[in-house]
């Protein structure tokens, strides 16, 4: 009873969107390079991740502007990062906007395994590093919608593994 002074709790219902970046990485203490390329691409070095990340993002806040603490910076030294080094977040892979075409006179995507050929990696790949309820739940054979944002790691299989990548 609310009125008489027991605890009341009012349920709503709501619906929240999150818009999260893609491709994008953050640091934890005590990790390098090569440990976190191993979680996304198996036959990847860290190289691949410094490359990725040699400049400043120019979408970030200069030095001591305020704004965002999880600033992009570029790594110039490879054996210093940490999230003490400022290094906070890493680019991870590149962010690929879905093409589309018509057909019949309705727009068309892109099937997963025809984005997974052109850019070498597999399906799992892709599936790992997008967490979009459209890709994750996909219809049989449907396609990823155009204009659909993904984040890819081109040319992360092996090439005795480039025949799968349709079936991964």
């Amino acid at each position: 009873d609310c009125m008489g002074g027991g605890k009341c709790i009012q349920q709503e219902k709501f619906c929240l969107q999150i818009t999260v970046s893609r491709c994008r990485y953050c640091v934890q203490a005590g990790e390098s390079l090569s440990t976190i390329v191993k979680e996304f691409a198996l036959d990847s070095n860290w190289l691949r991740l410094w490359a990725l990340n040699g400049n400043e993002d120019p979408g970030s806040p200069p030095p001591g502007g305020g704004g965002d603490t999880a600033r992009e910076v570029a790594i110039k030294n490879p054996d210093l990062i940490s999230a003490d080094s400022g290094i906070k977040r890493l680019y991870i892979g590149v962010t690929y906007t879905v093409n589309g075409t018509l057909t019949s006179g309705a727009r068309r995507g892109e099937r997963l395994t025809d984005i997974a050929g052109r850019f070498k990696t597999t399906v799992k790949s892709i599936l790992t590093l997008n967490f979009d309820d459209a890709l994750q739940n996909p219809t049989q054979g449907a396609d990823v919608p155009p204009g659909q944002a993904i984040c890819i790691i081109p040319c992360s299989t092996k090439p005795s593994d480039r025949e799968g990548s349709a079936a991964a």
